[in-house]
């Protein structure tokens, strides 16, 4: 309840996402760009600028957690697919379809009405070894009939990037905005903002 709070909270400084020429300034934006993108997408960004956290907003958002509860019913209804958020350092000592499989009965999920959307947290936290085993899943994965899509995070220098080359396109990779470019956007609107008080 906690990392929900936080999430709705204005302690919670939320930094954009580009993808080519396009650009997101929240996570809502993102969604719906992400919703209608190819089968697998990455997101990527240094260490510190949330990664974790954006895909937990992810889940938020599609599963309409933070909703009431007849709200929740119609967001489920409209997407008619379901979110499961995998920390993936824990494949470290357990396969990926175990952990889905694990999940699936934790959520009793039936998946007959309902596509599911996997988000795959923390690529760079697990050895090239079993990076290389979650991806040869992930291919098996996206041409099951229940999955709607599957979105990976990692961080950009990882040396795991290289099991995503080939997978996916160039338009379906995902930066997050670095830090020191927002603070430094956020001064300059400050200076804009400075300038018109001062001459009004």
């Amino acid at each position: 309840m906690k990392k929900k709070a936080f999430l709705k909270s204005t302690g919670y400084l939320e930094l954009g996402t580009s993808c080519g020429e396009s650009s997101f300034q929240n996570a809502v934006e993102l969604v719906e760009h992400l919703m209608n993108d190819s089968s697998i997408s990455i997101i990527k960004g240094l260490p510190g600028t949330g990664k974790s956290v954006l895909l937990e907003k992810i889940f938020t958002i599609i599963s309409g957690v933070n909703e009431k509860f007849y709200k929740q019913i119609q967001i489920l209804t409209e997407r008619k697919c379901i979110p499961i958020l995998i920390k993936l350092k824990y494949c470290a000592t357990t396969s990926l379809e175990q952990l889905i499989r694990e999940k699936k009965w934790e959520y009793k999920i039936n998946a007959e009405n309902y596509k599911l959307v996997y988000l795959l947290d923390g690529l760079d936290e697990v050895s090239p070894e079993v990076a290389e085993k979650i991806i040869s899943y992930v291919q098996d994965l996206v041409k099951q009939k229940s999955t709607k899509k599957v979105i990976i995070s990692i961080r950009k220098a990882s040396q795991n990037n290289i099991f995503l080359q080939g997978l996916v396109d160039l338009d379906s990779i995902y930066e997050i905005e670095d830090l020191d470019k927002l603070i430094t956007k956020l001064r300059n609107q400050s200076k804009i903002t400075d300038v018109f008080r001062t001459a009004t």
